[in-house]
């Protein structure tokens, strides 16, 4: 006895699907575990057989089988170090003496030496030149 020969929208519809998901799925398994193509090519056209249609039915049950929890991955929990303490004023006060760059003494340090600097200067007097006139 031949079995049936079917369209591939005729697959699709024995096996409750769309056309679009069963020839994704083709593409996807074109073969069967001892290599047996599920299709027959005809041109650009493909023909299944009822057997055909039976096979791709025992892979998708295969695919159910094998599942295990090791594939499922689990919700990403949030990840904890433990960091160094905060460095002390006085480990950058050392650090910027050591190596002379005044860059590595802390903001609080830099803004008072340098207002300190400012009250200290004095400004030139601006002197207006005799003869000079606006433009």
């Amino acid at each position: 006895m031949t079995s049936r020969v079917l369209t591939v929208e005729e697959a699709a519809g024995e096996l409750r699907k769309s056309k679009r998901w069963l020839l994704e799925w083709l593409r996807a398994h074109p073969r069967d575990a001892q290599g047996e193509p599920y299709y027959t090519p005809v041109g650009r056209d493909k023909i299944l057989h009822q057997n055909d249609v039976a096979r791709i039915e025992c892979a998708l049950r295969e695919g159910i089988k094998c599942r295990s929890n090791s594939g499922r991955r689990g919700k990403a929990k949030r990840q904890i170090s433990k960091s160094e303490g905060a460095t002390s004023e006085s480990m950058w006060k050392l650090a910027a003496e050591l190596t002379n760059d005044p860059s590595l003494a802390t903001r609080s340090e830099r803004s008072k030496s340098a207002s300190k600097s400012t009250i200290n200067t004095q400004l030139p007097s601006l002197q207006r030149i005799p003869g000079s006139r606006h433009s």
